[in-house]
């Protein structure tokens, strides 16, 4: 399959650019923040293996409910990012993230761009996790790395 024919659709185009900064925007957050150095608790090397399972568990698993003629669905991926954000380094769980979100994502094989898209966006939003964490519990970490 030739890239450039494939990124001839506007739309393909536009979601390979818009991941494209999305991975940006994030991995910028981090660095500004200092962000990817350090965790609340140092957990075991083992941490990372068990939040990687835990975000494919939780992207296969999907609790659906029925409220007034309406489905609802939800995701069960935040309780990893909750321990991945306490126990491992940014980077860590960012890696954890993707990898294990991912493999569970291709069990659905989903179309080519709408896989790069979630992979994006399972970096964006850990990394934004991350730097929003480290805002609230420290305040004066920011203060301190750019002063």
């Amino acid at each position: 399959m030739n890239v450039c024919r494939c990124l001839t659709n506007r739309r393909n185009a536009l979601v390979v650019v818009g991941s494209a900064g999305l991975v940006a925007v994030g991995v910028v957050m981090l660095a500004w923040s200092g962000g990817f150095t350090g965790s609340f608790v140092d957990g075991p090397w083992w941490t990372a293996v068990v939040v990687l399972v835990l975000y494919a568990v939780a992207e296969r698993v999907v609790l659906q409910l029925e409220y007034r003629s309406q489905a609802l669905a939800f995701s069960l991926s935040e309780i990893p990012t909750i321990v991945a954000l306490i126990f491992l380094r940014p980077a860590a769980a960012i890696g954890a993230h993707v990898i294990g979100a991912t493999s569970a994502m291709l069990l659905r094989r989903p179309g080519t761009y709408k896989c790069i898209f979630n992979i994006s966006l399972f970096v964006f939003e850990t990394a934004f996790a991350c730097v929003l964490v480290r805002a609230v519990v420290d305040p004066a970490y920011f203060s301190e790395s750019h002063s």
